[in-house]
């Protein structure tokens, strides 16, 4: 829960979430895991590319768009 929000709703007072501008320290560490996150999937997709390039010289958008739509478990068995 925001740290903002916890402490001016401990006062009584309403807080909207919009107004969090996600400025605590709370917000601020899941703010950054989010991106981080996000960061480590484009990377594995690219990880994903590049290998399928070095197995296989026939790589179609076809199978291309395959490979990058699958969960990323599921990658491991979609090698092209």
């Amino acid at each position: 829960m925001c740290r903002r929000k916890y402490q001016v709703e401990y006062l009584g007072e309403p807080f909207d979430d919009k107004n969090c501008n996600s400025t605590c320290d709370i917000c601020m560490e899941s703010k950054s895991k989010k991106k981080n996150s996000e960061i480590k999937n484009v990377i594995n997709q690219f990880n994903l590319i590049k290998q399928s390039l070095m197995e296989s010289k026939d790589l179609t958008f076809l199978k291309l768009i395959t490979l990058l739509s699958t969960k990323p478990k599921d990658n491991k068995e979609n090698k092209f």
